[in-house]
Formats: C-alpha cells, structure tokens, sequence
C-alpha cells in the first residue's frame, strides 16, 4: 500500500535535475499522455531586478521525435507501446529581465503523445524522455492510471464551484499543438460522472457538442476562442453541497470544485483584500498581511518623501485620456509647496494613484447596498476590521480617504498622485526613489468624488457612522459644486451620475432637475444606456433605478430606464449564449485587457437592479465559472486562489518579497489582463512574450495566448479597477449564496 501511495504521489510531484524539469502527467484523451517539460530555473537579483535562467538543457529540436520517448507497462509481457503522433506547444512560462529592453523566457514544453493502444485504468506506467530531448541523460517517471483521481487538462470547469441552485457545467476540449484539436467524439459516447471526495458517484450524464473547431460566435469579429471541438457537460440537477470531481471515463478527472452556499466566499474576500495589498502610505502588518507579504509603509510626507503641487491636470495628461506626456510634463508645472497627501491605491505595476480607481470603490459600495445586510465588519482582517462597518466599505472608503485629503478649499479634487517615471528597477515601494508629484483639480476627477463620496456617505449612516456621513456628503457636494462652475458641462455623463446620487442622498429637487436635463431619455425616449463613442450612462442610470425611493422619481423617466437597463442586459445574456464557454460581455470586446480574466457582468448587475431576473444571475455565475477555472487553460485568473492560479503578475514589491523568501507567488487578489490576442505586435515587452510561442502565437488558439511574462503589461498587469471588477462578481454571487 506505501509503494502504491508513494506512486499515485508521483503524479502531481515533479521530477528536477539541473532545472529540467518533468509536471503535470495526465491523459489528454484515452490514447494520449500529455506532461509539461520545465526548461530551467529564474534566478533574480534583488538589487536591480534583473535575472538569468540556469540549467536549461532542452533541445527543442528532439521534442518531436519518436525514439526520444519510451512508453512502457511493466505489468505487461511485452510492456513496451508503440508511439504514433506527437504534439508539441511550447512557450515562456516565466521571464527574467536579462538587460535594458532585453526579456529572457523559462520555457514550459507541452507534449502529446498518441499512442497504439487505450491507457487502462488501475494500470502502472513508466515514461522515459531521452537523452538527444533532455539534454541532461535519459529521465523517467512512474505514474498510476486513475480516472477518478488522475486530473486531465482536457477538462475545464470552475475550481471553486457552484451555488446548490444555479447551472453547473464543465467543457471537454483539447488543443494540442502540432497535432491540432483532439477528437473526443468517443469519449463523448462514454458520458460522464461526477464523483464526490470519496470517489462515490453523485451524477451521470452525457456529453453534448456545444461548439465545433470550425464554427464562429465567440465575438463579433468571428473568432473560435478555443479553436478546436468543445464539448458541454451539465449537472445543473445535482444540488447536494459536498466536495466533488467531473470525471470523464478513459480520459481522467477535473480539479476539485464545491457546491454550496458559500462557494463564492473565499473568491470575494481574496479579491477585494487583493485592494489592501494595494494600499499605499501605510505598514502592511504581518497579523493582516502575513508574513509574506509584510511591508514597511510607503511614500508617506512623514517619512520626508516629497509630493509636489502641479497646476497640470491629469485630464490634460495621456494617463487621463490626454494627449501630454506626463512625466515630462509634470516637473514643468510644479508650484513650489509641497503636500500632506498621501494614501490611496497603487497603480498596477507602477505606485501611481489616479481619480480613475474611484470607480472601484463606487463598484464596491454599490454591491453592499444591493444586498444589505449580508457583508459584515472582521470579513477580510484589515486594520479597520472591527469598527462597526462592513470591511468591503472600509476598503472602498480608504481610497476616498486620500482623494478627500487632497480636496482644495474651494471644493476642486486633485487627479491624484504621479511618479516621475515608471518604478526604477530593483526598487519597491517602501524606498521609491523618484519624485512625485500631485495632479491639480480637475472637473472630471471631482465628480467621481462627489459620484462615489455620497454613495459612501449614504453608506455610512446606515451603519450609524452620521459624523462620517455628514463630512462626506459636505464634501461631495463641494466638488460637485466646483465641477459645475468649472467646465464640468463637457463632462455629461459624469454629471448625470453624480446628480442622480445626490439626489438619492439629499433628495434635493435641484440634483434631480440636473439628473433629468443630462438625460439621454430626456432627449430620446429609445436611448440605449450606452452609444459607441456617443455616451454612457450607465452609472447615473444604475443610481436612479437602484438607490432613488422610487416615489420620488419621475415615474416616465424611470420606466424608460428600467427598459433601457433590462434590454442591456438581455444582451450579455444573449452573448452568454453564443458564447462556447458561456461567459457574457460585450460581443465587440476583443481578447484583451481582461476579456479573459475579469467576469464581464456589470451590465448584467444593473439588469439585475432593475429587474430581479433569475436569468441575470446565471449569466453572472457562468461567467464567473470562465474566470475561475472553467476554460482552456483551466487557469484561476486571481493570484492566491485556486489550485492552478496566476502567479507572474506585475507587481513589484511581490517580485522583492518572493524572490528574497522563495515564495513561487505574488500577493494574493490581483486580478492581471490574462489573454492577450494582439495581433503583429513583435515589438515592446509583449514581443518577448510573444516570440516564445512554438508553434507561433497567432496559430493558437485565443483563449490561450498568454504567457507568464511578470513584465508584460498587456497580460499581467492588473488595476485597482480591474480586481474591483472581479471583485464585485464574486461579492454578488456570494450575496447570492447568502440570501
């Protein structure tokens, strides 16, 4: 029984030597063992961040040769089975910086390997790579064929789970390279099972078509996201919580997933602590952070760091939608004093604090008021955990915090904090070295103030924090009031937002009156809530249907809103439909800048404001199930969640942090760009990535066209804005669960 044991470990440990190393064995289809080669090991240097890869010995050359590998069955007579086709699909699954705009890839080497006859279940393997393949002399690893225990990559399904009442499906498909999409049309007679953690069967059924390789639908640009077959598989019937595995017979079993009420709350908490890892001008304790991620404070006036007025507003700069390049611009336009403003959220990869993140803590505080009562104060172990308000609010209030630090006497909001260039390398945040400086008001940046402030002042006084309540509301009307006289009228949207939250706030007639004069409908009673190009208000639309008493509205106008937000998200139903994978968004939405990552469903939680469809719900939650596991790189697109997660995001003080505690993983919550399908970009950071992509990267299909490159933006770089997106996903769906 030891020597079993000791084989079935095998499987999900790794063989290394001189950085070669051997992961992942599973089968891919019934006749197909597929296994990961990990090419080398990334050493870093800590003092100027850039790196080396040693050890690696793989000739890729030889990956697709025949007599490099043997495959044998030592309880056989004649063990040894015959190979017939090979894949190979290889690319940078790490990088280290090896020189000034030079990025050098650890490679992960994916092989296929079809062979004469069906793998048996129960049954001890031996594969062999030789030698010319290695580099490094022959190596062998034992493994055990269990399909109830044995995890294939070929099938895709959320590793957190489903809500006992809502649709619960997984996907068989595989792309495998060189040899192309894997035929699971046999498999498909077989059906499938769901076992719970004891191997017991829970639920069989069978296995539909859903999306063939050569059919479109995915976007409107006519694209196959997973290029190859798909097929669905759906046990929507079983509601009984437990622990349980997808197993497909002949073919292997899928990551462990939950079903239950509270399967949504460790994705919730993760994600919206991922903003306290954010936090700027302040320790990270280890009794909030742990030890890992323990940092000394940062960019803080009493630590002599300098922040810099600047008559320059960031609206005028290219990272407000400008045209001026900020950092050249800003040294030119410094006032002389200096500031006590601090605070905020970093930036992405960099430690800017732009007004922009003010729409993660509206998003934040708009799901807590959409179920109240369900999110609690001590959920997440902040420094706020314990003083009476839900901790979701305190992190949203954080920020607002330093945008209300900054707010000049006569009401205007700075655009926030810039540095004067990108973080110098080898450095973090806690000894940044460059200068910083401080946007100056804006209209723009002070209606997302005063939009996101009154929501937190309603906020507050419910939780009987009137104090608090009071001071926000008096300072979100100042910057209203500032906004208006100060070229706010370009900005009609914004102004339609902030005038339907302060109506839900104040109930003053004036705010309504605005509301109503910046309202699409106002002008045309067919309006959609969003115009390419033309319009969007969505924001102001949500408020006045979701947070105005509706006796007080206009009862026409909120008729033709409501109508206006429920056909909207009709759509993203409707998309979630076409879709292979079931995820929902904006069918014009290319594969970029979180298409695959963040669960595109605000739309469809404005819907749902709007009119309590059960629909929108479930468009919600398979969309949460592409973004949790339930797609082709079986990837969880949250670092610290999950079994198989992101971990090469761009962040800085994690790379200082891990690299210095061999920690394989950045601070848990970030939320990165995921695929990436930009097109004829061989230039710049996303040129390294894409350039290690064999077969090329364009041949792959788009969902997976991502590689762990910690310096490329386009992929793993990640937003206050886009983890709060995430967030909010997860939040509703675990309010869901609790209601």
């Amino acid at each position: 029984m030891k020597k079993i044991l000791l084989l079935l470990f095998s499987i999900f440990t790794m063989m290394i030597l001189k950085g070669f190393e051997i992961d992942n064995v599973h089968l891919a289809n019934k006749d197909i063992l597929s296994f990961d080669i990990i090419d080398g090991k990334c050493i870093f240097n800590q003092k100027d961040g850039t790196g080396k890869i040693e050890g690696a010995t793989v000739n890729p050359s030889e990956l697709e040769k025949s007599n490099n590998y043997i495959l044998k069955c030592p309880g056989e007579t004649n063990s040894k089975i015959t190979l017939i086709q090979i894949g190979r699909k290889s690319k940078g699954s790490q990088f280290v910086k090896s020189g000034e705009w030079k990025f050098e890839p650890r490679y992960t080497h994916t092989l296929y390997l079809r062979f004469s006859q069906p793998f048996k279940d129960k049954e001890k393997y031996q594969i062999t790579v030789k030698n010319p393949a290695t580099g490094c002399g022959d190596k062998s690893i034992e493994f055990i064929i269990d399909f109830k225990k044995m995890r294939s990559e070929s099938i895709h399904i959320s590793q957190i789970g489903f809500l006992p009442e809502t649709a619960k499906r997984g996907f068989l498909s595989c792309w495998a390279g060189t040899m192309g999409a894997i035929d699971f049309s046999e498999a498909a007679k077989t059906g499938f099972e769901i076992v719970d953690k004891n191997g017991n069967s829970a639920y069989k059924g069978r296995l539909v078509l859903r999306r063939r390789a050569d059919e479109t639908g995915d976007d409107a640009y006519k694209n196959n996201f997973q290029g190859c077959d798909l097929y669905e598989f759906d046990f929507s019937d079983l509601r009984t919580p437990g622990e349980y595995r997808a197993v497909i017979p002949g073919i292997g079993c899928s990551f462990p997933f939950k079903i239950g009420n509270d399967v949504f709350a460790n994705a919730y908490k993760t994600t919206v602590k991922g903003l306290y890892y954010q936090r700027c001008g302040c320790v990270l304790e280890p009794k909030h952070a742990g030890i890992e991620w323990a940092r000394n404070r940062c960019h803080h006036p009493a630590d002599g760091k300098k922040i810099e007025e600047t008559n320059l507003p960031l609206t005028e700069c290219s990272m407000g939608w400008g045209t001026l390049n900020q950092f050249q611009e800003l040294p030119k336009r410094t006032t002389g004093k200096n500031l006590q403003f601090w605070g905020g959220w970093h930036d992405a990869g960099d430690w800017d604090r732009r007004s922009q993140h003010m729409y993660a803590a509206s998003y934040l505080i708009d799901v807590t008021m959409l179920f109240p009562g369900v999110f609690k104060d001590g959920e997440l172990n902040i420094p706020e955990s314990g003083n009476g308000i839900p901790d979701i609010i305190d992190e949203a209030k954080w920020c607002l915090d330093f945008f209300k630090r900054g707010q000049e006497p006569d009401g205007g909001i700075k655009g926030g904090i810039e540095s004067e260039n990108h973080p110098v390398p080898g450095t973090q945040s806690w000894n940044d070295p460059l200068h910083l400086y401080a946007y100056a008001a804006d209209p723009l940046s002070s209606y997302l103030f005063a939009w996101s402030a009154s929501k937190l002042s309603r906020a507050l006084k419910n939780f009987k924090k009137s104090k608090d309540a009071e001071e926000y509301l008096k300072a979100a009307e100042k910057a209203f009031e500032w906004a208006e006289k100060n070229g706010g009228e370009k900005y009609n949207d914004q102004r339609n937002a902030v005038a339907a939250e302060l109506f839900a706030t104040t109930e003053k007639e004036s705010y309504h009156d605005i509301f109503k004069i910046t309202s699409v409908w106002t002008r045309n009673p067919a309006s959609s809530v969003k115009e390419y190009k033309k319009h969007d208000q969505q924001a102001g639309a949500y408020s006045y249907v979701a947070c105005v008493p509706q006796e007080k509205t206009d009862k026409k106008l909120r008729e033709l809103i409501v109508a206006a937000l429920v056909k909207q998200a009709d759509e993203w139903v409707a998309t979630a439909e076409k879709r292979a994978f079931r995820f929902s968004g904006n069918l014009w939405r290319p594969m970029n800048w979180g298409l695959g990552s963040i669960p595109d469903v605000d739309e469809l939680i404005a819907g749902y404001a709007a009119k309590k469809d059960p629909q929108y719900i479930e468009a919600i939650a398979s969309s949460c199930a592409w973004t949790l596991g339930g797609n082709p790189l079986n990837m969880v697109w949250v670092s610290g969640l999950g079994t198989k997660r992101v971990t090469q995001v761009l962040h800085h003080d994690s790379w200082f942090m891990a690299d210095g505690r061999g920690i394989a993983d950045v601070v848990p919550g970030l939320v990165p760009g995921g695929p990436t399908a930009f097109k004829n970009q061989s230039k710049g950071i996303h040129g390294f990535s894409q350039r290690s992509f064999q077969p090329p990267m364009k041949n792959w299909p788009i969902a997976e066209q991502y590689a762990g490159n910690r310096y490329d933006p386009g992929m793993n770089e990640h937003t206050p804005n886009m983890i709060a997106e995430a967030a909010v996903a997860y939040a509703f769906m675990y309010a869901v669960g609790k209601k």
